[in-house]
């Protein structure tokens, strides 16, 4: 239900066309809110947008109306559901929104290395959305997932093959499609996204304790 819900908000932060950081503090005030309350699947569709909610206030300039919500969720819930679970989540997260996230830390490191001119941002905006809405790879450290996706795009690492002097980078990664879309480039998305999760799980560092979040796909309370 996690990854359902999330793959739903992907397609709603690109109608409103905000950036991948606000699609990411929707996640991360998500799963924060989740690993300390349980849900009913009913419920989840309702935190969901009602972290993105959050996130779009924190991140965007025109951030969503409540009545848009409403209009999203094709008004399973109301403006006092919104407005209630806004305040449940306030109280869970502290007032806490300033969260680590794969996305700021791999713009640090396009920024550091100065390839903001030629970075393929629109795949691998494709790839830490599809680790992150895996249950089990979004554990990783968001530092760990943005490290491995910017060593398997970085042309500093895939300069050249020896033998024929050729860059190691598909040249389709620079064609950046229009909204973003996945049609046409699934292939090419699914590959670039193997070789990232495959440096994860190489990635060597003491497993955490999941008891927890474990909740978050056995969820039996009501909200």
């Amino acid at each position: 239900m996690r990854g359902t819900v999330l793959r739903w908000l992907i397609a709603v932060n690109r109608q409103f066309d905000f950036t991948l950081e606000t699609w990411c503090l929707s996640v991360n005030f998500l799963d924060r809110f989740l690993c300390q309350q349980a849900l009913n699947r009913d419920c989840l569709q309702l935190a969901g947008l009602t972290a993105f909610f959050l996130a779009a206030k924190q991140e965007e300039v025109d951030p969503p109306e409540i009545s848009e919500l409403v209009t999203l969720c094709a008004r399973s819930f109301e403006r006092k559901h919104f407005r209630y679970m806004e305040y449940i989540l306030l109280n869970h997260l502290h007032f806490d929104f300033l969260a680590p996230t794969p996305s700021y830390f791999l713009l640090y490191l396009v920024e550091m290395e100065k390839l903001s001119s030629t970075w393929p941002y629109w795949i691998s905006r494709h790839v830490i959305e599809r680790i992150l809405c895996d249950y089990t790879l979004s554990r990783k450290l968001p530092s760990e997932i943005s490290h491995a996706v910017f060593e398997v795009f970085s042309p500093i690492s895939n300069s050249f093959v020896p033998e024929t002097g050729e860059s190691k980078l598909d040249p389709r990664i620079h064609l950046n499609p229009l909204n973003t879309s996945y049609e046409g480039h699934e292939d090419l998305i699914n590959d670039y996204y193997c070789k990232v999760v495959d440096k994860l799980i190489k990635q060597e560092g003491p497993e955490e304790s999941t008891d927890k979040e474990d909740e978050i796909e056995k969820s039996s309370l009501l909200c």
